[in-house]
């Protein structure tokens, strides 16, 4: 198996604030925007105008639930610029209206904006290389629901919040013994890590921390089936940040950090001891250079204020109500899925509640033979 972890070095003086501390404190870590394509032919019909006024709200900074998008509605049946047509070609199935989310576009300067204008992703001006497919679905609510939010993104959050220095995705394999292997050697390595790391006064001084007993060094391990229909999106990008990673099938290792940064994979037999004390290392190391790109590491999109997220607060879910008209096949295999969930966990309450009656019940009986 493979080993890729690719964290890098680079030459530029360090400064005293550990990395995991730094990219989620610092704008010029913003996460780089998504660009995200609502393909449809003629004109809208109201639920995709709906679809499509949800994530342009998303994409505004300043909304309640904002997330590294850049959105773009683009009618096929009208020309369209070289390198959005290229992708068009490139898009499968080609039924309409559709999403399609690409690899996001890095940011060439460290400033609190993106490096592209309102207006590029209708220019000629994207990438050399073009977009890069990462998702595709159909244009609903429900799927766009899952592009924005996923109960493992929001673990995410509320991990970093509670001051967790990296949380390490298991992408499962759905080899029990060996997604299993990988969880518990997860667990036994940072801990060990954090039991023995100690901050360097400068780096207690540079966080603002009044001693190196205040300074809390955890990490924290959040599970993911490949198959999970409400974590689409988030396993379409793990797999995408490597070119090759779509070809193993194997339990996949990727600590996330700061604003959703995330770090190169360990896969199958590169989830080593090692490995892991390496990346752990890395995060927790001097920040080495401000400018994001020159660091290793993709951005995940996440709907996510990390200016509440540093204070320790985590919003509560996207609110589903605009997600629940529709009844496609796809809506419907992400609400069946929830829905299982949630009957599980009010059956379980029946049932517990169902035990306590009858253990009063038979208490009391057991009482009154006593006298």
């Amino acid at each position: 198996m493979i080993c890729i972890v690719g964290f890098g070095s680079v030459s530029v003086e360090a400064c005293a604030v550990p990395v995991f501390r730094y990219a989620l404190e610092r704008d010029s870590w913003q996460p780089a925007p998504y660009p995200v394509f609502l393909f449809h032919r003629g004109e809208l019909e109201p639920q995709q105008r709906a679809v499509l006024k949800v994530l342009e709200q998303a994409q505004i900074a300043e909304a309640a639930y904002p997330a590294n998008i850049l959105v773009l509605a683009v009618d096929v049946a009208k020309p369209m610029p070289d390198s959005v047509k290229s992708l068009w070609e490139a898009v499968e199935p080609k039924s309409l209206p559709r999403l399609v989310v690409c690899m996001p576009v890095p940011m060439t300067c460290a400033c609190n904006a993106y490096s592209l204008p309102p207006d590029a992703l209708q220019a000629d001006s994207l990438p050399p290389g073009g977009l890069q497919i990462v998702w595709s679905g159909e244009a609903s609510s429900a799927m766009a629901h899952v592009l924005l939010d996923s109960p493992a993104r929001r673990e995410i959050q509320r991990k970093i919040a509670q001051g967790d220095a990296a949380v390490w995705v298991l992408l499962e394999s759905g080899d029990e013994a060996k997604d299993d292997a990988g969880a518990e050697l997860v667990r036994r390595q940072t801990e060990a890590f954090a039991k023995d790391f100690r901050f360097y006064p400068e780096a207690v001084e540079a966080m603002g921390l009044e001693s190196a007993d205040a300074a809390r060094l955890a990490f924290s391990l959040v599970r993911v089936r490949r198959a999970d229909p409400a974590e689409k999106m988030l396993v379409a990008m793990l797999l995408a940040t490597e070119p090759d990673l779509k070809g193993f099938h194997e339990p996949m290792l990727f600590p996330v950090f700061g604003r959703g940064r995330v770090l190169g994979a360990l896969v199958g037999k590169g989830i080593t001891a090692e490995n892991l004390q390496y990346a752990c290392a890395y995060i927790t190391g001097d920040c080495s250079c401000e400018i994001k790109e020159q660091n290793p590491g993709v951005d995940l999109l996440i709907s996510a204020d990390w200016y509440k997220v540093l204070a320790g607060v985590v919003p509560p879910p996207l609110p589903e109500a605009w997600a629940g008209m529709d009844a496609s096949p796809e809506a419907e295999s992400v609400r069946a899925s929830s829905k299982t969930v949630r009957n599980l966990l009010v059956g379980a309450g029946i049932l517990l509640l169902t035990v306590i009656v009858v253990s009063v019940v038979l208490r009391r009986r057991a009482r009154k033979q006593g006298v």
